[in-house]
């Protein structure tokens, strides 16, 4: 059949299959469609809204990587335009797999690739067209931040501060008489990516909303799963929120709001010293509490991400201890080398145990290096 000329022109519906000879459900065979990536591949240069931005390369982890698209306004069915806080991006590729509903974007206002990352934007796709015949997504501008503290398998908890889209007023707003007290009353909705680190939002977790107000979650939607069959396949997950009241330990500077649970976060009291670091080898999780059995912790000098045989020298101290109290009396403290050994003698109710790894300065060459954390002294 190579070469072969075939006269079409009487022959209808006939002649137009047999030029485009053309394979179904959006192959890469399709001529029709192979025609149109090319002429996207020769108009893209000359385009004039092709704009550079970036996506998140691995999901949920916020690296992003550049990648060009078309800038598209999006209109109703009544031609209305929507605000510049919701954007189509086309994509060059017709057949773009990498993105779908909650895949997250990051631009300044401008598209400007140079602008500070303060000043970029993120993004979440809140919907995806893969038969138009290209590929391309509706992004939706996240107008806030919610900050939480997020824990490791160690145990070791750390800040996260997930963008998300806040709902554009709050509903319900009212003020509940209960006969002995006035409180206020209003809602929020919070949509978010589905991530490792979302995934583990509960009910009743405060967050800090905004500047100044502190919101409670009292429902959770997970479950608009993009497969049929997998429920742990959520693009975006809803977080229903209620306005509570703030507490002298929500932490506004950083915007995390106190949740009556003890985190073990490992803060730098010392240094650091360049591409230095200390490493917990044991426990493989770090309880929240000082047990009564003995538990083991042995750490290890990082260097450039490698291990090093520097030695780490231990110290601990209850807060608020009364001057002239020896603190043997409620912590049994060994040490050895670069682990040590520590129990719970007894209840101390005065606060908790803040245990100190360092790095001498005169090993690291520089300012010495430190890290401590603290663990709950108080009940059985």
């Amino acid at each position: 059949m190579a070469h072969k000329i075939i006269d079409i022109s009487n022959l209808g519906a006939a002649g137009y299959t047999a030029i485009s000879q053309t394979p179904k459900n959006r192959s890469r065979d399709n001529w029709f469609l192979k025609e149109l990536q090319d002429k996207y591949n020769a108009e893209w240069r000359y385009a004039p809204n092709v704009v550079t931005v970036e996506y998140e390369r691995t999901w949920g982890a916020q690296d992003f990587e550049e990648i060009e698209v078309r800038d598209q306004k999006i209109h109703s069915d009544k031609t209305k335009t929507y605000s510049d806080d919701v954007k189509r991006l086309v994509f060059k590729d017709l057949w773009e797999k990498r993105f779908r509903i909650g895949s997250k974007f990051r631009f300044s206002e401008r598209f400007d690739a140079n602008a500070p990352e303060a000043e970029r934007n993120e993004w979440l796709a809140t919907n995806a067209s893969y038969s138009s015949p290209g590929t391309s997504v509706v992004v939706t501008r996240c107008n806030g931040r919610l900050g939480s503290m997020h824990t490791d398998a160690q145990g070791i908890s750390t800040a996260h501060y997930e963008p998300v889209i806040f709902g554009g007023e709050l509903k319900g707003v009212s003020v509940y008489d209960n006969k002995i007290a006035f409180s206020p009353q209003s809602e929020l909705t919070a949509v978010m990516q589905h991530n490792a680190y979302t995934a583990q939002f509960y009910i009743n977790q405060r967050f800090v909303v905004g500047y100044d107000q502190v919101f409670r979650v009292k429902g959770l939607n997970k479950f608009y799963s993009q497969t049929t069959n997998n429920p742990h396949d959520p693009g975006l997950m809803i977080l229903y929120l209620e306005i509570t009241e703030r507490s002298d330990k929500d932490d506004f500077d950083t915007g995390i709001a106190y949740n009556e649970k003890h985190n073990v976060v490992m803060v730098p009291t010392e240094g650091p010293a360049e591409g230095l670091s200390i490493k917990w080898k044991e426990p493989s999780e770090i309880p929240a509490a000082l047990p009564t059995e003995p538990i083991r912790f042995e750490a290890a000098a990082v260097r450039g991400g490698v291990e090093t045989q520097e030695s780490v020298v231990f110290s601990y101290e209850l807060e608020n201890l009364p001057q002239g109290v020896d603190p043997s009396i409620y912590v049994g403290f060994e040490a050895e080398g670069n682990s040590f050994t520590i129990r719970k003698k007894r209840i101390y109710l005065n606060g908790d145990i803040k245990i100190t790894a360092s790095i001498p300065a005169s090993q690291s060459g520089g300012d010495g290096y430190s890290v401590a954390f603290s663990m709950r002294m108080g009940g059985l």
